[in-house]
């Protein structure tokens, strides 16, 4: 509905032999990391705090909250939106990042068959039935197929005429991994300088 395809963009950054930081690889679709990061900068705090002496690090704790307010102006409609993270499930190799940011964020962690459609809305059932405005999506696209096996939206079943109206926001929205499919990657210092107007501030590994 805001016209924002993309609300957390998680590249891949190593460093050149000359030190020089350059992307490896952009992820678009399910951004991810950001609780595991968390996670090991706390365990370096705690337990190998002597391996931080003398290193001026920026602390990764307001990322959360920046993350949060992003996923709010998704829905202009609603003074205090109802803001959700959907995972595939427990068996999720990154269920931990799940886990971390939505407790980090204040938001319920849900799954697939936690979230009906109906009315024109999204709904999901804590205690009483709560209207969820924003699906913050870690799981894969899903789409509705003409052959009569239907895949549904994320795995939810009306979830893609919902989202068609504007009765829901999803970050980030289905589709926008193409932008970071690997042969566009190649492009992209070119589509920068065309669409922005502007220089690229990480050079990318050459490909």
């Amino acid at each position: 509905p805001c016209q924002r395809w993309c609300t957390i963009a998680t590249p891949d950054l190593i460093r050149d032999s000359e030190g020089q930081w350059r992307v490896l690889e952009d992820n678009l679709r399910r951004g991810f990391g950001m609780g595991f990061s968390l996670t090991a900068r706390q365990v370096q705090h705690d337990q190998l705090d002597w391996s931080a002496r003398g290193l001026k690090l920026t602390s990764p704790c307001s990322a959360p909250h920046q993350l949060l307010e992003g996923l709010r102006c998704l829905a202009p409609w609603s003074e205090n939106p109802s803001i959700v993270l959907l995972s595939p499930g427990r068996n999720s190799s990154a269920r931990h990042d799940h886990q971390v940011l939505a407790r980090t964020m204040g938001i319920a962690l849900v799954e697939a068959q936690d979230l009906s459609c109906d009315e024109g809305r999204v709904w999901h059932q804590q205690g009483a039935r709560q209207q969820v405005d924003v699906i913050y999506r870690r799981n894969d696209d899903q789409i509705s197929s003409s052959d009569g096996t239907t895949r549904h939206l994320l795995g939810v079943p009306g979830l893609d005429a919902v989202y068609s109206s504007g009765g829901v926001a999803i970050a980030n929205a289905p589709g926008v991994g193409v932008a970071s499919d690997k042969l566009i990657y190649s492009h992209l210092p070119e589509i920068i300088r065309y669409y922005l107007r502007e220089e690229p501030l990480l050079l990318q590994v050459p490909t």
